[in-house]
């Protein structure tokens, strides 16, 4: 398993990589969808987050 600290820098950086301009996205939106639920478990156990873009929404 990953620790909450390991998941935190996964979804910061597929969060970051969502915001690359890029024709095809370079996420899907199912992708981002992961992103901001793996934040989301990760805030819920430790502190907020310090990073979510509106496209992660």
């Amino acid at each position: 398993t990953l620790d909450a600290g390991t998941v935190l820098r996964i979804a910061e950086l597929l969060d970051l990589i969502a915001e690359l301009p890029s024709t095809p996205p370079v996420l899907t939106s199912e992708a981002r969808d992961h992103a901001v639920i793996l934040l989301d478990a990760v805030e819920e156990e430790d502190e907020p987050r310090r990073h979510r873009p509106d496209t992660a929404r």
